[in-house]
């Protein structure tokens, strides 16, 4: 038109938060899935918004118009955002519960997302109820002193459960405080205090007392070696935990040294079935040793809540880094120590870890890459989540 060339397009629907691609049409199923009370296949939309600069999840949703007099809200609330966390590792800012038949939707029948966040924008949607993740002015708390109480609320609003449930005292990972979470908080108080703070500072200071002491101001850290104090004393080794082919436990390797076994066997059956070279020249004898090794046993295997670590986070996880959580922590019941005794005490942590195999396969797979595929790879932060686990 008049030389000039022009293209044109639909409106994006994709979602992106953090960096990450998500799509409405899986967001809105999990919603719908959530509670009985809510219209199933295709009454809901979801679509961001931007406040203060970042991109905020917002659904809308129907509600069924039998449950429109007896609607349990807070409970509906409580459902949609625990679904949506646990399904897509997102925190939403806002939802809107509808009467039944009244999302915006196209001649055809078709959800108009651009219409619903302009409608929710301009406050023109049928509402049933609303919920909005509130959060305190920063000028309030600090202007009252009242840092801790704020750090316990914008928690609680994370952790989606009462202030009062919520210890300051003990480690935060205990609650469900992932990396990417810890990051995006201290960036919040970044702002809020007009300062500048480490990203990590969630892993330095771990728990609410520990971080409110830093902040304001105080030393929360155990006080340093005095000088008279002995650096060269003897060693003593109390405690063992350890992973070997064929051996699980320190028992089990003691057994295998004292019986002579022979730990190298063939590959296991369940790696056979992904080698595509072993499956093509199974019947070549020349390949036959360059199938043998040490390994370990159900290395796939892990107790994620007992880290308080979410399924999405331990799935790009490098093995190395579950195995290590898991193997010292054994270690430390080995030793008969309580591993909550260690808390805030001068404990050293030093890791020696090698080969980024599970980096490379998730590379090649042509994955999106995440906040954590690099917390879960980087040799460097194998020794920073014991130590976070352990609030060392």
């Amino acid at each position: 038109r008049e030389g000039e060339l022009f293209v044109t397009g639909r409106i994006k629907d994709v979602i992106i938060i953090r960096g990450s691609n998500h799509y409405p049409q899986d967001i809105e199923y999990s919603v719908e899935q959530s509670h009985a009370s809510l219209r199933p296949a295709g009454h809901s939309a979801a679509f961001s918004i931007e406040d203060h600069g970042e991109e905020k999840l917002v659904v809308i949703q129907e509600v069924q118009r039998s449950h429109l007099r007896r609607l349990k809200a807070d409970e509906v609330f409580a459902a949609i955002r625990q679904r949506v966390f646990e399904d897509h590792d997102l925190q939403l800012h806002g939802i809107v519960l509808l009467k039944t038949a009244t999302i915006p939707r196209t001649s055809s029948g078709k959800i108009q997302r651009s219409a619903c966040r302009t409608s929710y924008m301009e406050g023109g949607l049928a509402t049933v109820a609303t919920w909005t993740q509130a959060a305190k002015s920063a000028a309030n708390a600090i202007a009252q002193g009242d840092l801790r109480t704020w750090l316990l609320g914008r928690l609680a609003a994370r952790f989606q459960m009462p202030m009062a449930a919520i210890n300051a005292g003990e480690p935060l990972a205990r609650y469900g405080l992932d990396s990417l979470t810890a990051v995006s908080l201290s960036g919040e108080l970044e702002v809020f205090l007009g300062r500048s703070l480490s990203p990590t500072l969630l892993y330095d200071y771990p728990s609410v007392d520990a971080l409110v002491v830093h902040l304001k101001g105080g030393e929360a850290r155990v006080a340093p070696l005095r000088s008279g104090d002995r650096a060269d004393e003897p060693i003593a080794v109390i405690g063992l935990g350890c992973r070997f082919p064929g051996a699980p436990d320190p028992q089990a390797f003691l057994a295998l040294l004292r019986a002579g076994r022979n730990a190298v066997g063939a590959l296991p059956s369940a790696r056979v079935a992904d080698d595509l070279f072993y499956a093509t020249h199974a019947g070549d004898p020349s390949i036959e040793r360059a199938h043998r090794g040490g390994f370990l046993e159900d290395v796939s295997s892990f107790d994620a809540p007992f880290f308080a670590l979410s399924p999405r986070e331990v799935e790009l996880m490098d093995p190395q880094q579950r195995r290590l959580l898991e193997v010292c922590w054994e270690a430390l019941e080995n030793a008969g120590l309580a591993p909550d005794a260690l808390k805030g005490s001068p404990t050293g942590v030093f890791v020696g870890i090698s080969t980024s195999d599970y980096a490379a396969l998730q590379m090649h797979g042509n994955g999106v890459p995440t906040a954590y595929a690099g917390t879960g790879n980087a040799f460097s932060i194998a020794a920073n989540r014991l130590s976070y686990a352990l609030d060392l």
